[in-house]
């Protein structure tokens, strides 16, 4: 059903901008007004669409999570949580599933164990604020994970909204495109986790703020820059977009002969403020990372009792090299390393993400045979979707090297825009049979995706 719902709503798309194009067509009198009524009545039909999908995806989690039980999965956190009914706890359980269970910990208990380490602190403390809300018939951990349910279809709907500003605005796609890419977003293959207690729709909210703001309110992206970086991990490889945003500023400035000149004062103003900013932007988004770092540091080695005597010994052994705290602990307790992920057991996991990363690279490949086809350096330079196009590379380099493959999905969507560009580019296709597949992979990942993941299948 959600298939051809999609479907329908391709075709009824793509008839719109046929007839838009139509040179038939009565021209329409220009009203600014109209044109913003319009645009804000197609917003608010797809945030409509959005919570309709995101409570559907809730139900459709209670209801598998009651009526099948449960795989033995090996090695998995358990929430430590007391329900006040047996019909909150029917509710609200299966959204602390896999790292839903250690975000609810950490909030309850704090960083008392040295894997929760790599749990960045911006959706416990989230977690831990919401429990001092007061509902009827809820305790307080009950209210902090509805409250987290809540913001999650907050986010999703911040999102989508600056998606829009970031592909057509910022990106300069056609409008066509980017309607595609918005209900790519809506039908996200990565629905469960921007649903459930993970820090996907957080994660992405913040970054695609930063995105959708930057050159025009630098402290506003700033500030969700930092919080992205205390959200996620990955949120320092923001720093390449936002650095390559304003080393592109610079190179303009630069290009236009503001800054050649000794006696044109403005233009060397002008290119040392865009070099500060530029250098704000990078600081916010790796600082948050490297604060992160020393406090694990401390919590894993400070004290007459180190919570890693292992880890703490090889730091004392050498005290000039730099050993990562986050990349210890997720050497130990996940088996993350360089190419590790390459058995053949995790041949699954590894079906499970490639769809997502073929699709990243078709668009990588696209952006690439555009860029150089007999075009100059300066425009290739110049490129606004440059910045994007090698963050998504070292995004797939680092998922492919050293992360485990199945969480790809989840990476992928709730950091780059350019994911929900790739699904629309297919989605124009001229091949009937390649629209299929990305209908088929929304659907398929939506819907399955939630019923694994409650269920303690390896959906994660």
């Amino acid at each position: 059903m959600l298939t051809l719902l999609l479907w329908h709503l391709w075709q009824n798309q793509t008839s719109d901008e046929t007839s838009d194009a139509n040179p038939n067509r009565q021209a329409a009198l220009p009203c600014p007004l109209g044109n913003s009524i319009m645009k804000l009545d197609r917003e608010w039909k797809w945030l409509t669409l959005l919570v309709i999908i995101r409570i559907l995806v809730l139900v459709l989690c209670v209801g598998a999570d009651f009526f099948l039980s449960d795989h033995e999965a090996d090695g998995v956190e358990i929430a430590q949580v007391t329900f006040s009914s047996q019909w909150s706890q029917a509710l609200l359980s299966p959204f602390i599933k896999w790292d839903g269970a250690h975000y609810i910990n950490i909030s309850v208990n704090g960083y008392k164990r040295a894997q929760h380490l790599v749990f960045l602190p911006f959706l416990p403390y989230l977690l831990k604020a919401a429990s001092t809300l007061r509902l009827p018939f809820f305790n307080p951990i009950e209210i902090s994970i509805i409250f987290a349910l809540l913001w999650n279809i907050f986010a999703s709907a911040v999102c989508l909204i600056v998606l829009r500003r970031i592909l057509l605005d910022k990106l300069k796609y056609n409008t066509e495109r980017v309607t595609l890419a918005c209900y790519c977003y809506v039908f996200n293959p990565a629905t469960i986790f921007f649903t459930t207690l993970y820090t996907e729709s957080s994660y992405c909210m913040f970054t695609f703020c930063a995105l959708a703001y930057l050159g025009e309110s630098t402290l506003f992206s700033c500030l969700c820059l930092l919080f992205a970086s205390f959200t996620r991990s990955n949120g320092a490889w923001n720093a390449i977009i936002v650095g390559g945003y304003f080393a592109q500023e610079a190179y303009r400035l630069w290009l236009n002969n503001t800054c050649k000149d000794d006696s044109h004062k403005g233009g060397w103003v002008a290119f040392f403020w865009c070099a500060l900013q530029g250098l704000c932007a990078v600081l916010c988004s790796i600082c948050p990372a490297i604060l992160w770092q020393v406090v694990s540091w401390m919590r894993l080695c400070n004290g007459a009792k180190p919570l890693e005597p292992d880890y703490c010994a090889m730091c004392s052994r050498n005290r000039l090299a730099v050993h990562s705290p986050y990349s210890f602990l997720q050497g130990k307790y996940w088996s993350v390393g360089f190419l590790s992920f390459y058995q053949p057991k995790q041949l699954p996991n590894f079906l499970l993400g490639l769809p997502i990363c073929l699709y990243a690279l078709r668009i990588v490949y696209i952006h690439c045979k555009h860029y150089f086809k007999g075009q100059s350096m300066s425009y290739i330079l110049m490129q606004p979707s440059l910045p994007y196009v090698l963050h998504l590379v070292v995004l797939l380099v680092t998922l492919l090297g050293w992360a485990h493959m199945q969480i790809s999905t989840r990476v992928l969507c709730s950091a780059s825009p350019l994911v929900y560009l790739a699904l629309a580019e297919e989605l124009q296709s001229e091949y009937a049979i390649r629209k299929y597949f990305v209908l088929l992979f929304l659907v398929v990942y939506g819907i399955d995706g939630a019923i694994a993941h409650v269920n303690f299948y390896p959906w994660t």
